[in-house]
């Protein structure tokens, strides 16, 4: 979610307090020193830059809160649990200004070297580009934007992930584009104006373009440049308004090798899943439903969410979704620091029909505040994979922040909310998160997005997986 323009005094770097706090277990760290990078962090990567096997990290920045740091920088990973910052590392962002939205990663190019998508917007939010920038192997990357044709969006809503995958199963990577929101649905011969839902080809040497995509719910067929659906899963005939992407979960939910698309339905109807039937450079899926009967319109026995992840929760071996909506968006209704959303599971009948079933939670439900970011990894090293969701709270000044969730999967279809005593009780403004091992013990690490510039608790970017799914906090130690 952006940032709202406001008025805040930069906070001179030499000027920070240091200052900490304590979970139950004792988990958090000391006091926090880390003036060397940026007050603000909109976007973080835990990937391999430099080919050193060593996890390193991309931060976004935003040029309108950020000061001196307002460009995006690369810390590159010494080995020994320190950092340097890679001079010249990154080509400019758009404008120059704005912030950076999110970042991901992969060989687009089959050189050998990851490269980087990265979303970008302009100062007040007025338009979009999807950069590309090609890495060289040695911690360097150079602006190879002009490879994507059709990246500049001019209006809102922006862009707002990246999805990576062989989406037409040519042995290339292509990426989806997912956007923060859209209009209401429309019969429109071309679907409306938003985006959400477009994907971009790759012809093999790391140049995209959006593709027509074919889709059939086995009544009606539609042909568009984004995802679509029968807003109302066919329960009402399927004769009526269609549903436009948001937020899409990307994955192999029928376990036939193929990646499927899972799109949320947002503020109303069915949740659609797109099982892939693709050819090289032909787009084509199936539309299954999950929704609620005999009114796709009501929650009776079905909520609807905007930002999920695929994972699996009863380790049958298909992915499930967990969720929640976005508040004040999509029905929550009223909003403001200390007001919450529930989290929901859906489980996977195999055939990426989803039935939700909260019952999946051990204890009290866990909900969230303002969903930023869900992540997937296997954080307590039993093999199986957990959940951590950067939950940064109510998106309005004074930015109070809200506490993040950790929900570790206990084997046996349930998720516990480890929260309070594996990370932390404080109420962060936590913008994202990334993943990735990065002291080299095997175990997964947190970077933590926490803004320095707001009224939230002020914490440790760094959490050190202790191997059992508890975390400390750490200093980022800049050389």
């Amino acid at each position: 979610m952006r940032f709202k323009l406001f008025a805040l005094s930069f906070i001179l770097l030499s000027q920070l307090t240091a200052c900490s706090s304590s979970s139950d277990n004792g988990s958090q760290g000391n006091n926090i020193i880390i003036p060397e990078i940026n007050n603000l962090i909109t976007a973080s990567h835990i990937f391999d830059a430099d080919n050193d096997g060593d996890k390193d990290v991309y931060i976004g920045s935003t040029q309108v809160y950020d000061f001196p740091y307002a460009a995006d920088m690369l810390l590159i990973n010494n080995g020994d649990s320190t950092f340097s910052i890679q001079p010249n590392a990154l080509p400019n962002r758009f404008l120059s200004t704005g912030q950076t939205i999110s970042v991901e990663s992969a060989d687009v190019n089959k050189d050998g070297n990851l490269d980087l998508l990265v979303i970008s917007t302009g100062t007040t939010y007025d338009s979009t580009k999807i950069q590309l920038y090609t890495g060289n192997g040695n911690g360097t990357f150079q602006d190879s934007s002009t490879n994507i044709t059709n990246n500049l969006w001019s209006s809102s809503p922006w862009a707002n992930w990246t999805k990576t995958g062989d989406f037409d199963k040519d042995g290339n990577i292509d990426f989806l584009v997912t956007i923060s929101g859209c209009g209401s649905a429309t019969t429109a011969v071309d679907y409306g104006t938003c985006r959400g839902g477009m994907i971009y080809l790759n012809d093999g040497a790391g140049n995209f373009a959006p593709a027509t995509i074919t889709m059939s719910d086995g009544v009606r067929t539609f042909t568009s440049d984004k995802l679509v659906w029968a807003n109302d899963g066919l329960v009402q005939g399927g004769t009526g308004s269609v549903r436009i992407a948001l937020d899409v979960m990307v994955g192999d939910v029928d376990n036939d090798t193929d990646v499927d698309l899972v799109a949320t339905p947002g503020a109303e109807g069915a949740m659609a899943t797109f099982i892939n039937n693709s050819s090289p450079g032909v787009l084509s899926f199936n539309i299954r439903y999950s929704v609620n009967t005999p009114d796709p319109f009501l929650e009776t026995n079905f909520n609807r969410i905007k930002d999920g992840v695929l994972i699996d929760i009863d380790q049958d071996g298909f992915l499930d979704i967990i969720g929640s909506k976005s508040i004040g968006t999509n029905g929550v209704g009223a909003q403001g620091n200390g007001i919450t959303t529930p989290v929901h599971a859906y489980i996977n009948n195999g055939t990426g029909v989803f039935t939700q079933n909260d019952a999946v939670f051990n204890g009290v439900q866990p909900s969230v505040e303002h969903a930023r970011q869900w992540l997937v990894a296997d954080f307590n090293n039993d093999m199986i994979n957990d959940l951590f969701v950067a939950n940064h709270g109510y998106d309005q000044p004074p930015f109070l922040g809200e506490k993040n969730l950790l929900l570790i999967n206990d084997g046996a279809g349930g998720m516990t909310d480890a929260s309070v005593t594996s990370l932390s009780t404080a109420s962060t403004y936590t913008h994202g998160a990334s993943v990735g091992d990065l002291n080299g013990d095997g175990f997964v690490d947190l970077f933590l997005n926490h803004s320095l510039q707001t009224d939230a608790a002020k914490e440790q970017r760094l959490w050190v997986n202790n191997g059992d799914g508890t975390f400390t906090g750490a200093n980022i130690v800049i050389k």
